[in-house]
């Protein structure tokens, strides 16, 4: 499902309709033409292609990518056919401006500095970092350490590790789902230390 101002404005068209075992289903919001549906990806429009066509619902999984008014519309369609939430993933033009259940808070009462040994690569680097400083991978890249990371925002979940002892908290959270939060994975974009000591590790 592509949506696109115009056809004239369709990037790489004529290579995405030569993809042998790929349908696509076109959306332009200022043109009508046969054939193209008009308008943007909307939750309704979304939720009336799937009444059309409910196979789309046994997916392996969704991959959503635009503005954040259409990813999470989109979303919230897939939800509410009852679609998992692991199989949902989405990719934001720009940093999240809306407050959604994914990017709630996580309060923390520790207020003080942590001992913290980041692991990456089969490399350790120990540091202390203040629970109210910066976050764990502004620390990181400021040791030295070539660190994964994209969008600094919580959206892409290229930062993703995983706390081996200690705790942490994060700002935002657009991308990991409940489960891999309880099993201890972090964004380290938005990854503060929340205990005196924490352990953290890239190599998942």
């Amino acid at each position: 499902f592509f949506g696109n101002k115009n056809e004239k404005n369709i990037p790489y068209k004529s290579v995405i309709d030569g993809f042998n075992r790929v349908t696509t289903r076109y959306y332009l919001s200022q043109e009508e033409k046969a054939n193209f549906g008009f308008g943007r990806i909307t939750k309704e429009s979304f939720i009336a292609e799937i009444k059309q066509n409910l196979a789309l619902l046994k997916a392996d999984g969704f991959f959503i990518c635009g503005p954040e008014d259409m990813i999470f519309s989109v979303k919230e369609a897939l939800t509410e056919f009852g679609v998992d939430g692991s199989k949902i993933h989405y990719e934001l033009f720009t940093t999240p401006t809306k407050q959604h259940e994914e990017s709630k808070t996580v309060v923390s009462n520790f207020t003080g500095t942590s001992k913290v040994q980041v692991i990456l690569e089969g490399e350790s680097f120990d540091f202390e970092l203040d629970a109210k400083g910066r976050t764990i991978l502004e620390k990181v890249d400021m040791e030295g350490a070539d660190a994964p990371y994209s969008c600094r925002g919580g959206v892409c979940s290229t930062c993703k590790a995983k706390v081996l002892k200690g705790q942490a908290t994060m700002k935002l959270n657009y991308s990991l789902t409940d489960k891999e939060v309880e099993e201890g994975y972090i964004l380290t974009c938005q990854a503060h230390p929340a205990s005196e000591e924490l352990i953290v590790t890239y190599d998942i």
